[in-house]
């Protein structure tokens, strides 16, 4: 037997339970262009919207009419046209994609000529999180964000200069103590007693040192803390710049209707919601967001890259028909190590097979092996060590002019040379955003 349900048309179905998100922008859209004396502008929109046409309690083409004149009373007399939710994956950029994003849910739900408008109901159901890779790829959309700000440069710099100090202190670990100590007796340097010799072994060992010196870098790289790069995310977060490819499916103003009074509520996404402001290579962030982006909180996790740096993460995006394109950074800190201990001359002499082993294993282990060796022929261990890490430091700084150069992609530039990425990124994000960041359930 036929369920009671059955016979009811999918229709009468649909008006019985009121419109979903989707059908009210076409509501909304509907009604706005009849006021402006051009109701099938946008027939898809007329067709959804006539499924409530003979509604009355609730009237939903009267309150569609409510919001439509509050529409017009903000964004002006401009037919408006719904965008619709496909285009999948497709709709998204090539980057957002290397970036581990897949949500291609446009973030515009309707527009004009001026305004790319993002629709969120009162009181709907929101969605919770929009994925851990849609977290990592507005990160490192931030990141490019922050690279070509002005304040960009002055913070890439910052950050240089306690890696170079960080790198300096693991390396040299023992200098504030036993080194400081033992340098002051020439015996002692040449002789270490055997804690000593332990602990400058337990630290020059791969693990121990990359533990060691991304340990030093968490502290450098609470990019949660920082103002700039705040704002940023939370831009792209809400407008999607960089994730979509389609200019049409990006977010210049974010509103929030009143399904019952009609109503409305706005977030400016650039300074006067309009889409002139969406410029990928100079964004403009409206002071509204910039107060919102103080009550969301970002914390990032990063680890080591894997397999060695320098063979897997060599990158080039130079083009030669852009006038200011320059190749990304194509070495890495443990590859500078490497070419030092190659053109170290007591590196040579003590370690026969020093090119080999550079081949096989790590430059770190490397290092380790002709450490090793020098203390094994009564040579001056410790001062050949600081003499190795004067030398690196030197190419060290050379590579980080270079990646001051390379605009946008500063950052991954940096994380390519210091052979780390970002493992994971978690949000918390006020109910006011969550539906525009998230998207919404129905």
């Amino acid at each position: 037997m036929k369920s009671f349900k059955s016979y009811i048309s999918e229709d009468i179905l649909t008006e019985a339970k009121g419109p979903t998100g989707a059908q009210w922008e076409s509501i909304i859209t509907h009604q706005l262009n009849k006021l402006l004396k051009q109701e099938d502008s946008d027939p898809a929109a007329v067709k959804t919207s006539n499924k409530f046409k003979d509604s009355t309690d609730p009237n939903y083409h009267k309150i569609g009419k409510k919001i439509a004149q509050n529409f017009i009373s903000k964004f002006g007399d401009n037919l408006m046209t719904t965008y619709g939710s496909g285009g999948g994956k497709k709709n998204l950029s090539s980057e957002w994609v290397t970036w581990g994003g897949t949500n291609g849910t446009p973030k515009t739900d309707m527009y004009t000529s001026a305004y790319n408008i993002s629709l969120k109901k009162k009181g709907g159901s929101q969605l919770a999180s929009g994925g851990a890779g849609e977290s990592l790829a507005t990160f490192q959309a931030a990141l490019e964000y922050l690279a070509k700000a002005e304040k960009g440069s002055k913070n890439i710099t910052m950050i240089m200069d306690k890696i170079e100090q960080n790198f300096t202190k693991v390396m040299l670990k023992q200098s504030k103590t036993e080194i400081a100590k033992i340098s002051k007796d020439q015996k002692k340097i040449d002789s270490l007693d055997p804690k000593d010799q332990k602990e400058i072994q337990k630290f020059i060992s791969t693990e121990a040192f990359h533990k060691e010196l991304n340990k030093e870098l968490k502290e450098v790289l609470k990019f949660g803390e920082n103002k700039d790069f705040m704002e940023y995310y939370v831009f792209e977060a809400m407008s999607g710049l960089k994730k979509f490819a389609n200019l049409q499916a990006v977010a210049s103003v974010c509103v929030t209707f009143d399904p019952e009074k009609g109503g409305i509520e706005m977030i400016n996404v650039t300074p006067d919601g309009s889409s002139g402001g969406l410029n990928v290579n100079s964004p403009s962030i409206s002071s509204e967001l910039k107060t919102k982006a103080k009550s969301v909180k970002v914390y990032s996790a990063w680890k080591s890259s894997k397999g060695k740096p320098y063979s897997t993460i060599r990158m080039n995006s130079y083009d030669p028909t852009e006038k200011d394109s320059v190749s990304l950074i194509d070495c890495t800190l443990d590859s500078i190590i490497g070419e030092v201990l190659q053109s170290d001359e007591m590196a040579n002499k003590v370690h026969r097979t020093l090119n080999e082993d550079l081949v096989m294993l790590d430059e770190i282990a490397v290092l380790g092996r002709v450490w090793n060796k020098i203390k094994g022929i009564g040579g001056n261990a410790l001062k050949w060590l600081k003499g190795f890490v004067g030398k690196v430091m030197k190419k060290i700084e050379v590579a980080f002019e270079k990646i001051k150069k390379l605009g946008a992609k500063m950052y991954e530039g940096l994380f390519n040379f210091m052979g780390i990425e970002i493992s994971s990124v978690k949000e918390k994000v006020p109910s006011d955003l969550q539906g525009f960041i998230y998207g919404t359930a129905d």
